[in-house]
């Protein structure tokens, strides 16, 4: 395998390189996130009705 010059390795990233990612893993974890917190509060929903019936 060919091997990179050394400045490739350089220990700062360049700023689009991982704002992006950055970005995308946010996106992610919030879409995750809101779901969870919508099937919580159905399930709770379904369980304060349960309880007060």
């Amino acid at each position: 395998l060919p091997v990179p010059p050394l400045c490739e390795w350089s220990p700062a990233p360049r700023l689009h390189e991982w704002i992006l990612p950055l970005i995308f893993v946010i996106g992610v974890l919030s879409s995750i996130t809101s779901s969870i917190l919508k099937t919580f509060s159905s399930f709770w929903n379904l369980l304060l009705d349960a309880l007060v019936r």
